[in-house]
């Protein structure tokens, strides 16, 4: 079950005072979104650029990052940013946090989309009704995938806290991907087969009926097919 993670969001004044102008805007997002990309510690610090302000701050290359509960994690805006190069290989876990409006409303329950998890919550602060969304995984392209399908309602919970919902499983959705992936191939094989097609119906017009055999044109037929495969 996922934990409750309180998250050591940057405010204007810790930011300091070229972040202040921006305040505005990233209070907008903070009430919308969070997300903390959580890094291997004991390798981040080590790398050269690395340069610890504070406790709680650092930066490595320009790359603001942030110390919570022992962990060193750099925070982005949306789950469509990418996560920059210089951090891509110290990934242990990507972590999002949404409130979506009380007219989303999605079944309560724990969904799944390849290593992305979520669990969905309806809350009720009693000045203000929501859904909260919490997703962890190893894939910003995999968690921002199953953030889409839930706020669309095109993904249902593997495991539900109430009842049912339209749209498909998880099981269903990987596999109804394997068979379009299947349809794919085949089609791209068959596409590749007309040229030779072509070039095999060239062949029959320019030899007379009485030269022709079935076996001759079976074998020329296989020999298409297999040349496709």
């Amino acid at each position: 079950m996922f934990q409750r993670v309180h998250f050591n969001q940057p405010t204007a004044e810790r930011m300091g005072g070229a972040n202040s102008a921006k305040s505005g805007r990233h209070k907008e997002r903070k009430s919308a979104m969070s997300i903390n990309v959580y890094l291997r510690g004991d390798e981040v610090t080590k790398l050269d650029g690395f340069k610890q302000d504070t406790a709680h701050m650092a930066k490595l290359n320009g790359i603001a990052l942030w110390l919570d509960e022992g962990r060193w994690h750099s925070i982005m805006a949306y789950a469509t940013d990418s996560i920059p190069p210089i951090l891509e290989d110290l990934v242990v876990e990507i972590s999002l946090h949404e409130r979506l409006p009380q007219e989303i409303r999605r079944e309560s329950g724990i969904y799944r989309l390849e290593d992305a998890k979520a669990e969905v919550e309806t809350a009720d602060t009693g000045r203000d009704k929501f859904t909260r969304v919490r997703i962890r995984g190893m894939s910003m392209a995999n968690i921002a995938s199953l953030l889409r399908l839930i706020k669309t309602g095109e993904i249902r919970p593997e495991q539900s806290y109430e009842g049912k919902q339209n749209g498909m499983s998880r099981l269903e959705l990987e596999a109804e991907l394997e068979n379009y992936k299947y349809l794919k191939t085949k089609l791209a094989e068959l596409e590749a087969m007309i040229p030779r097609l072509d070039q095999f119906y060239r062949e029959l017009l320019a030899t007379r009926w009485p030269w022709l055999s079935a076996s001759g044109v079976s074998k020329r037929v296989r020999e298409i097919l297999i040349a496709g495969r």
